[in-house]
């Protein structure tokens, strides 16, 4: 087991998101059950540009957090049990010649792999550009982490 309070008090998750753009995604889990996810991203295609972004999380259907771990227990992705939804709010900035900010409204699905510390994750993200201009954008992505602490 890696040693997971070495850097943070709470439970926390480290992987790749794949989409346009792919890179390192991360998620870490707050006092009060909702998370902090995050991720900087590189664009392989078209414009190449480096984006990050940051959001703040809460889940519809996820069950109170196991004592022991602070993660949710629910079965595996082949299991009937309903998965937990999640929403968020967050902001990304898109590094290229003409940088763009704007706000972000994630929304996805996760599920929990059983007998392992893996998260796979489907996320989809309506983005409001604010600066240099407006506009508005859907972005999709998948990912997996690795969660650090006891399952």
């Amino acid at each position: 087991m890696f040693p997971a309070a070495a850097f943070c008090e709470f439970p926390y998750e480290l992987g790749f998101i794949a989409g346009e753009p792919n890179g390192i995604s991360g998620k870490l889990l707050l006092k009060d059950e909702s998370y902090v996810d995050g991720a900087m991203s590189w664009s392989f295609s078209g414009d190449r540009h480096l984006t990050l972004h940051a959001d703040h999380l809460w889940f519809v259907s996820e069950p109170k957090p196991k004592k022991k771990s602070g993660y949710p227990r629910y079965r595996g992705l082949s299991a009937g049990e309903r998965r937990p939804f999640y929403y968020g709010i967050g902001a990304r900035i898109k590094l290229q010649s003409s940088s763009r900010l704007g706000a972000r409204f994630p929304f996805g699905l996760q599920a929990n792999i059983d007998k392992t510390h893996l998260t796979f994750f489907l996320e989809a993200a309506p983005i409001v550009d604010l600066m240099p201009a407006t506009g508005i954008i859907v972005t999709a992505a998948a990912g997996l982490r690795y969660r650090f602490g006891e399952i």
